[in-house]
């Protein structure tokens, strides 16, 4: 028995010896070195001392390998003052291992064009070039949209229609004759920072199409048409 296990040790020692001198396989590093996503934190005005940052998704470009933020002329909705792009945060998001030179961690300023570059675990890199622009709103929406006859009010249904923009009003043929009968001054909302063009201040004839033309922030302008639609097709 003693001379077996001499043998079967004999056996398996050399075996264990050449698995332990085997050559360990690690996976392989990764190359990926582009950005999954990056955000811009703009500082948000308030009326208060409150620390408020708006989130500005960045548009990565993979194959020119830059960045552009489109941050809003006025962060705030109440306030007037202009967005600053010399003190913003940058967050981004990587492949498992990579870096990213020079970090983010601190302020940084924006108000010119900032190379930054992603480095994958086995060396392969990207240098991205990150770009703020601050842009005025195009927002030129009609919001709301209402006027009272009779002490029946009448509110407005915003559509995009065959490249018209049309405000319907439902209103049967009765109510329509006393509509077309009676011009009033209608309530109005559109997008923030927009203004209406149109003088809405006097009363309106609602009995035939009018046009209401919006102004955005930006100087573009869109016409709204307002028109009665029966209630069977509204």
């Amino acid at each position: 028995m003693k001379n077996l296990f001499k043998i079967l040790a004999g056996i398996a020692l050399p075996a264990l010896l050449l698995a332990s001198c085997a050559e360990v396989e690690y996976p392989e590093k990764s190359g990926e070195c582009t950005l999954n996503s990056i955000t811009l934190k703009v500082k948000v005005p308030q009326l208060d001392d409150k620390v408020v940052y708006m989130d500005v998704p960045g548009q990565i470009d993979n194959e020119n390998h830059t960045v552009l933020f489109v941050v809003p002329f006025n962060p705030s909705d109440i306030l007037d003052d202009e967005a600053d792009i010399t003190k913003v945060f940058v967050v981004a998001s990587l492949p498992v291992s990579a870096v990213i030179t020079p970090g983010l961690g601190g302020l940084l300023d924006l108000s010119s064009p900032m190379d930054i570059k992603v480095t994958a675990a086995n060396g392969a890199s990207t240098t991205y070039t990150l770009t703020a622009e601050v842009r005025k709103s195009s927002a030129k929406e009609i919001t709301s949209f209402k006027f009272t006859v009779d002490e029946t009010l009448y509110e407005g249904v915003m559509k995009e229609e065959d490249g018209q923009s049309i405000v319907y009003y439902m209103a049967g043929e009765d109510a329509f004759e006393t509509i077309a009968a009676t011009p009033v001054v209608p309530e109005i909302q559109v997008s923030n920072r927009a203004t209406i063009v149109t003088d809405v201040t006097k009363p309106m004839n609602f009995g035939v199409d009018q046009t209401i033309t919006v102004k955005a922030q930006d100087g573009t302008t869109k016409d709204w048409i307002v028109r009665r639609m029966a209630p069977a097709l509204l």
